[in-house]
């Protein structure tokens, strides 16, 4: 397939020319390339061609509080087609009486028929102890590229003893494993939340003093003292707060490998939502933040210091959802995985907050080169996987409950003006969307092997 006359984005340049795919890869790159016989040929006059959004934090079949989400990979997946998204990097729990390895297997069979390429981050919990330590480089070995630590959520048994964690990221940085963390500070979340209960403020507007932002600051504040001691690369997680970022950004100017990550609903949506008719389906952790919050993430992202945006995608239905009496019973999370490139382009590009070519580094190059997936996914160079998106910036539209994919039925973002549609999805040559009709298998994406992490943390 040859793709013409072009705004084919990397992200460094933008060149306008053509780009063709033969089988699953791209085989060259140019201007006026000439058609074989029979080849087909698609006109991206007008269009960007950008290499395939990754998101690399989704919540496919997540099994929390006894409940599942309502997206699994397949359903997810084809959620994610549908806005330009070929890869997803999921979790991957590490399970009773299983070891590292058969987690990672365990996972890879749940996502069996998702239609995306997909990669997996282990997540450590109450299973884990110091005798375990050693059992880490096996996942290495399987292309595993990063762990996920928390600092909250004891009564779900992710948040490990603190004496853990030097060891724990000193293995890290010795065998090339990337830690990322969900940065809350529990007893701050444990104080706040049992005052809120006993004076009886647990509607869903007080959600954001329950988790308030200074949890956030203060547990990155304390995983800038782990990092400083350790000097193993760790990247924070939907990064909600201004003053997170700050202390990153302060980090990084010491030369500390600090990364961090942020999402659309800390960039675009606030706590106002909290005040509506539905607002149980705007509840997320960490929670909605203020106005203010937003512009210093913008600045964060337009500056490079926050290297990534993702979803956080967990859906679950919305009645499910609305069925909570308070903020404290709500299933936490929201579908994102469809919205992510027409959002980030439509608030980010053409709100002129930075380039088509930051679009890509944040939304597909950065994640590909931190997880250990670049080249093959994030670049448009030859040789590597024909993972694309024309995306028309021309077209305007009104985002609908009913124009997505997810199984959750809604959108936390519905009524934004979205600029520019995704017109095609293909995934390693197999075109999976087209002009608004699914035309490729719902099956089909594969497991990708990560390559160890640089001591810089592959950025």
């Amino acid at each position: 397939m040859l793709f013409k006359n072009g705004e084919i984005v990397s992200g460094s340049k933008t060149i306008k020319g053509d780009l063709r795919v033969t089988g699953e890869k791209i085989s060259e790159i140019g201007k006026g390339l000439k058609p074989f016989s029979g080849e087909e040929i698609y006109d991206l006059e007008g269009c960007f061609l950008f290499p395939g959004i990754i998101d690399s934090h989704t919540h496919f079949s997540l099994e929390a509080r006894g409940e599942v989400s309502d997206d699994d990979p397949q359903n997810g997946g084809f959620s994610a087609l549908w806005g330009g998204v070929t890869t997803v990097i999921d979790y991957a729990d590490f399970l009773p009486g299983r070891s590292f390895s058969g987690s990672i297997e365990k996972r890879k069979q749940i996502f069996k028929d998702c239609p995306v390429d997909y990669h997996f981050h282990l997540v450590l919990n109450k299973h884990f102890g110091e005798n375990c330590l050693q059992g880490l480089e096996e996942i290495v070995s399987m292309g595993i590229t990063s762990l996920k630590l928390f600092t909250t959520y004891p009564e779900a048994g992710y948040m490990l003893d603190e004496n853990l964690w030097p060891d724990i990221l000193n293995k890290c940085k010795e065998i090339g494993l990337l830690v990322t963390v969900h940065a809350e500070d529990n007893k701050i979340v444990e104080e706040r939340t049992q005052a809120y209960r006993k004076a009886g403020l647990l509607d869903f507007k007080f959600h954001p003093r329950h988790r308030p932002g200074e949890a956030e600051v203060e547990a990155v504040k304390w995983l800038r003292k782990m990092v400083e001691k350790t000097r193993c690369p760790v990247y924070v997680v939907h990064i909600s707060t201004g003053g997170a970022w700050e202390i990153i950004n302060e980090a990084r100017e010491a030369g500390l490998p600090m990364l961090g990550e942020t999402t659309p609903h800390y960039l675009l949506l606030d706590e106002n939502l909290l005040n509506h008719p539905r607002a149980a389906r705007n509840i997320m952790t960490p929670p909605l933040r203020r106005g203010a919050d937003q512009e210093i993430l913008w600045k964060g992202l337009s500056s490079g210091t926050i290297d990534v945006v993702a979803t956080d995608h967990c859906a679950f239905l919305e009645e499910r959802k609305l069925k909570a009496k308070n903020a404290l019973e709500v299933l936490p999370g929201i579908p994102g995985v469809e919205t992510l490139l027409p959002l980030t382009y439509s608030y980010g590009v053409e709100s002129k907050r930075f380039s088509p070519q930051k679009l890509v580094q944040v939304l597909s190059e950065n994640p590909a080169k931190i997880f250990g997936l670049y080249p093959e996914k994030g670049s448009l160079q030859r040789g590597t996987d024909a993972d694309l998106v024309v995306y028309d910036p021309k077209t305007r539209w009104v985002l609908r409950d009913e124009d997505l994919h997810s199984q959750a039925g809604y959108s936390p973002f519905s009524g934004l003006e979205i600029k520019g549609k995704v017109k095609l999805t293909m995934l390693r040559g197999e075109v999976k969307v087209r002009d608004n009709s699914f035309v490729g298998e719902k099956t089909g994406g594969k497991f990708l092997r990560g390559q160890r992490l640089s001591k810089e943390g592959n950025l």
